[in-house]
């Protein structure tokens, strides 16, 4: 019977060897483990099995960029700067070393935005007011937010800083309340870090003309091919 030799260990970063730092954008820790592999020559394939290494550090860990945790894990925080830095993690198991270079990166030029700054109150087509239980008075507008210009708004959620002026809804829509200004943010950092400013106004806005037309006949132009047998066709089969 021939004796398990471990022969050598590897390790890797499930998520590969880019780490972005999101906490940036949400205020959460960004969390990336490092597994650890120890290949085992028994037979013929060899064998592996995930350990529990003994050393995992990097140099410039805890400089403000990232830190490495006892279970050996990459973490970067909102406040961690790690715009295009490498981290070279030194692994080691036994009489075994094993180092993995991993790429941080931190978002930059975050920016939020709205569709329509400006949300007015609605009223109807001859100016009446629409003002009756269950109807919302005010426009609403869709939020944005971007980092180096690439759309990230379905990966974040937003905040505001007043509620009682216009809340935010589901799919990033920003719906008036009542009159005011909102300062719109990304939900976990702040209005300093990004933000933009919404107002609602008093000032009404109504729709410039509604045509109702009653349709009573359709004509097609091009004939598609119907996919229904006659009634001749389903006659004959059954004969």
């Amino acid at each position: 019977v021939r004796a398990v030799e471990e022969i050598g260990i590897f390790s890797y970063a499930a998520s590969g060897g880019t780490l972005g730092n999101w906490g940036v954008l949400t205020g959460a820790l960004s969390t990336y483990p490092i597994t650890t592999i120890v290949v085992n020559q028994r037979s013929e394939p060899s064998t592996v099995g995930v350990v529990t290494p003994s050393q995992c550090t990097a140099e410039g860990e805890g400089s403000g960029r990232f830190e490495i945790t006892d279970e050996c894990s990459v973490t970067m925080g909102p406040t961690s700067v790690a715009d295009d830095t490498v981290a070279t993690v030194v692994i080691g198991y036994k009489s075994f070393v094993s180092e993995l270079d991993l790429n941080l990166f931190s978002p930059a030029n975050v920016s939020v935005s709205a569709l329509d700054p400006l949300l007015n109150r609605l009223q109807g087509p001859r100016g009446e007011s629409i003002e009756c239980e269950g109807t919302r008075l005010y426009q609403q507008t869709q939020l944005a937010a971007h980092v180096d210009g690439l759309d990230v708004s379905r990966f974040v959620s937003f905040g505001v800083d007043n509620s009682s002026v216009a809340v935010v809804e589901s799919g990033g829509v920003l719906q008036g309340l009542r009159v005011g200004r909102v300062r719109v943010f990304l939900s976990g950092r702040g209005a300093a870090f990004a933000s933009v400013l919404v107002r609602v106004s008093d000032e009404p806005v109504a729709p410039l003309r509604l045509i109702g037309r009653a349709v009573t006949d359709v004509v097609w132009s091009n004939q598609p091919q119907t996919v229904v047998a006659s009634a001749e066709a389903l006659f004959a089969e059954v004969a």
